[in-house]
């Protein structure tokens, strides 16, 4: 089954959300999407579909939507999405025994940066680390609009203040996780390399996984099932 739902944030913004489960259960998986992320993409489309045969619940939302009375991408940073996660899970905490994050991309450290809160476990797929090296080439700051243009296909407005909270995740960000965790890294980009260095300094019960012929977006045949499945796993153990 699936319900369309809309959450109220604490500053009145609303948050829009897609539901998915086959029978009433007590595992509720929320996921967050990256930059320039939607619910809608083939990540968690298809995620919605896996793992309520599995019996958890899933809810997939847009940190930004276009949406009535919802957030644009523009006018958000790291702390904005960790607060929007914070509203979502306090929705749903009293519904759910079990309630886990799975963040995609910059939904990782805004996840990460939420505080984890009534969080049971957290999967981050292929998170994002510090950008200088990886974003800046393709990301310009424009004076005349106080924003910075982000290139890749399309064009997208990012702030200030956003770029500023980027550029400081480093090592420091795996303090932050405070529940169990696992790391799925795609074996063909480029944050591999520092995940390799920073999942051993996670001091709670965690897992990392590399799945080699990946690429950000888990896109590659076979991706996704071997994605799901490792998630899966994890989330069982908790």
């Amino acid at each position: 089954m699936e319900k369309n739902i809309t959450i109220r944030a604490r500053d009145g913004k609303k948050i829009y959300g897609i539901l998915n489960y086959r029978r009433r259960n007590d595992r509720l998986i929320i996921f967050v999407h990256g930059l320039s992320g939607s619910p809608k993409d083939h990540l968690f489309y298809n995620a919605a579909t896996f793992f309520p045969k599995k019996d958890f619940t899933t809810l997939r939302f847009d940190l930004y939507s276009g949406e009535f009375g919802g957030r644009t991408l523009s006018e958000c940073d790291i702390t904005t999405h960790s607060r929007d996660i914070n509203d979502v899970v306090t929705y749903f905490r009293k519904k759910f025994k079990k309630i886990y994050l799975i963040g995609h991309s910059l939904g990782g450290p805004s996840a990460i940066w939420s505080g984890q809160e009534h969080i049971k476990a957290m999967v981050l797929w292929d998170p994002s680390i510090k950008l200088a090296e990886i974003v800046m080439k393709i990301c310009k700051y424009d004076k005349h609009l106080n924003k910075y243009i982000f290139k890749s296909g399309s064009e997208t407005l990012i702030s200030k203040e956003m770029i500023n909270q980027w550029e400081n995740l480093d090592s420091r960000m795996v303090e932050k996780i405070r529940i169990p965790t696992k790391i799925i890294c795609a074996g063909m980009g480029p944050l591999k390399k520092y995940w390799v260095k920073y999942a051993d300094k996670i001091r709670v019960p965690h897992e990392f996984k590399i799945i080699e012929n990946a690429d950000h977006c888990f896109s590659n045949e076979g991706n996704l099932d071997t994605l799901y499945n490792e998630t899966l796993s994890f989330l069982r153990k908790h």
